[in-house]
């Protein structure tokens, strides 16, 4: 019973705490021209696999937010194909959405990873490179997909021909 008790409190306040009403994303320094503003520039280098820059979301099956920006995240790595690899990382139930295979848990180093650019975990939060962060949603309430496509899409481009030089 206290187990129980306890797991449910641990939920209740990863629930709370990772997916408010409000998913504001928070720039420190944000690219220097207007295509991709919405997203951190880091001093680190590009994450890549087999030549191809990693491109990530971390999210739940539960966030609302996280809902609202899968369709749009996943039609824009899908435009991209084989330039690119992707991952969309649902933390709750350890999946890939983009891989075929069922995963039943995010590997540690991904997990790490997340830490490293969001110690809070807070969620929705992209990891495009290791070079552009960003956390939650620029444009929900707007209600502009359109606008978060153009932003996921400035940066893999600039990942693509090598990523903005520190």
């Amino acid at each position: 019973m206290n187990s129980a008790l306890f797991f449910f409190s641990l939920f209740f306040i990863i629930f709370i705490t990772a997916c408010s009403n409000t998913a504001q994303v928070t720039i420190d320094r944000p690219i220097k021209d207007n295509a991709g503003n919405t997203f951190l520039v880091k001093d680190h280098v590009i994450c890549e696999q087999e030549g191809k820059p990693i491109i990530r979301e971390f999210a739940t099956s539960w966030c609302p937010h996280c809902a609202w920006i899968k369709p749009t995240y996943q039609q824009v790595v899908q435009e991209y194909g084989n330039k690119i690899i992707a991952h969309q990382w649902e933390a709750d139930i350890g999946d890939d959405l983009l891989s075929e295979q069922l995963e039943l848990a995010v590997p540690q180093e991904e997990i790490n990873l997340w830490k490293t650019f969001n110690p809070n975990q807070t969620i929705p939060t992209f990891v495009f490179g290791c070079k552009y962060i960003r956390i939650g949603n620029a444009f929900e309430e707007q209600k502009d997909r359109e606008a978060e496509a153009r932003e996921f899409r400035a940066i893999i481009d600039k990942l693509l021909s090598g990523g903005e030089k520190p």
